[in-house]
């Protein structure tokens, strides 16, 4: 059973994480498309990617967004710190963790 309000508690996190990383992005002189937006908006909702091509699949059928932008975009949050990747062994492949905000 949720608490009253947890989920309007859940939706002020996502949104001060999106805001953050928006934030970010553009004091580090990087654009906020709304291709990015969309990317960063399902990211936040997730917190944590298992597979980054099923995420863009999923993503891809709302949306335009090639691969291309997924991967840099994904590459973009690596590099300033909002994404972590982790070596899953047992699938052979990487996640990617949002970080603790």
């Amino acid at each position: 059973m949720a608490f009253p309000g947890a989920m309007e508690n859940l939706s002020d996190i996502r949104y001060t994480a999106n805001k953050l990383i928006f934030s970010s992005l553009e004091e580090h002189g990087f654009a906020v498309t709304p291709h990015r937006k969309v990317i960063i908006n399902r990211i936040c909702e997730e917190k944590l990617v298992k597979d980054i091509e099923e995420t863009w699949l999923s993503i891809r059928r709302q949306t335009t967004i090639s691969w291309a932008t997924m991967y840099m975009t994904v590459n973009l949050l690596i590099k300033l710190g909002w994404l972590v990747p982790e070596k899953v062994e047992d699938r052979n492949k990487t996640q990617y963790r949002l970080v603790n905000i």
